[in-house]
């Protein structure tokens, strides 16, 4: 009877040379790997408080920041009343505050004084603005444009009214910002009780119709330059 040999040599399957190593160890982070990683984590850390913080205190930064997003069309104005439909009837006395501006006094740099009643007949563009707002800032290159394609029109004014301190406005600071910016734009000082329509916010931006009827009212940031705008600005000229 045979005898199985049990000591027989069985032939090694290459394909599974790789099951029989050792598994292999893990190697040890050297030190410098690890400061290094651990640097740039703290780099891009300290980067991004920097940049809050700029934006946090930073005026000019804020101002930057606004008018780049203006850029992507999400702050561009638009009013949205131009057809003169809404106004088909009569306001009711619990919309009166929307509909008629109240009247108020305002004056330019030479002291000159007008009522907003005088301006019947005129489409009104009204911003209520300070050169120390980085929202107002960041807004005043599109209010320059605006200003720009309706100045000679005689049935358009715009009211730019500057809440500055009024030590700043009577000694020309004002304007100074305005002309090292750039800007071409009349600047005028409210002297008698503040309108209903501003609550305090800067920038507020309302567009009066001829017959003295709020169309646009918003608070914040926006951009006046664009062609819908214009054109809107237009409608409301030809009614």
């Amino acid at each position: 009877m045979a005898i199985k040999n049990r000591n027989k040599i069985q032939p090694i399957d290459q394909n599974n040379k790789e099951t029989a190593r050792s598994p292999a160890v893990p190697q040890k982070k050297t030190f410098r790997s690890v400061f290094t990683h651990r640097l740039r984590s703290r780099l891009v850390n300290i980067t991004l408080i920097v940049i809050t913080a700029v934006l946090l205190f930073s005026g000019d930064a804020k101002t930057w920041l606004l008018q780049k997003l203006m850029l992507t069309g999400l702050f561009n104005a638009r009013i949205d009343q131009a057809t003169g439909q809404a106004f088909s009837k009569s306001p009711t006395k619990s919309d009166a505050s929307y509909y008629d501006a109240s009247d108020f006094t305002f004056q330019n740099e030479n002291g000159q004084k007008t009522q907003l009643s005088e301006l019947r007949g005129k489409v009104v563009f009204i911003n209520i603005w300070a050169t120390w707002c980085p929202p107002c800032r960041a807004e005043l290159p599109s209010i320059a444009k605006l200003y720009l394609e309706f100045k000679d029109n005689p049935e358009v004014f715009f009211l730019l009214l500057n809440e500055d301190d009024i030590m700043d406005y009577q000694s020309g600071n004002v304007q100074a910002f305005l002309k090292k910016s750039g800007y071409t734009l009349p600047v005028y000082r409210l002297i008698t009780t503040p309108p209903i329509f501003y609550k305090g916010t800067l920038p507020t931006t309302i567009v009066l119709d001829k017959k003295g009827r709020i169309r646009f009212k918003k608070e914040g940031a926006h951009n006046f330059s664009g062609d819908e705008f214009i054109n809107d600005m237009a409608a409301l000229i030809r009614e």
